[in-house]
């Protein structure tokens, strides 16, 4: 069953929002150190799409996980769930992030290398392929070499 952390705050929305992108900010910060929000890599503010025009700031989760029930004079906010079962480390999501990232771009420059490549004539291919070998073939047993070098010693 799903818990809350006592002491619901009362707002006038279903979620915390302002004008100002710094309140949203200082009150994730408040309300992590009161319990009411997860250090989450989930959590963040959803910007505006038009700016300007009195849209706000609002705090959202990514996994939809937060909790808030309307009551006869506004909502009341409970936060994250206690037993989120979306909780995840904002260290970790940080890292997948980065690591999506750095795929993309690796994958992106593999298939283009590629793509010249198989463009290019048999015989520039094969002087290509023995170049790349005579590199990678003694950095790859390099150790072996250093090991056997100092034994000569």
């Amino acid at each position: 069953m799903t818990e809350f952390p006592n002491n619901p705050i009362h707002l006038s929305t279903p979620v915390p929002e302002s004008p100002n992108k710094n309140v949203i900010a200082e009150f994730i910060l408040v309300n992590q150190k009161g319990g009411h929000l997860k250090k989450c890599s989930h959590l963040g503010i959803d910007e505006p799409r038009l700016s300007g025009h009195g849209i706000p700031f609002r705090l959202n989760c990514r996994e939809t996980s937060l909790y808030s029930f309307e009551t006869r004079d506004g909502y009341d906010f409970h936060g994250c769930p206690t037993d989120c079962h979306f909780y995840e480390p904002k260290w970790k999501g940080g890292i997948k992030r980065f690591l999506s990232h750095c795929s993309w771009k690796w994958g992106n420059f593999i298939e283009t290398w590629w793509t010249r490549y198989s463009q290019l004539s048999p015989w520039v291919q094969i002087a290509i392929l023995i170049l790349f070998i005579m590199l990678v073939l003694p950095a790859i047993y390099l150790d072996q070499l250093v090991e056997s070098l100092a034994k000569l010693k």
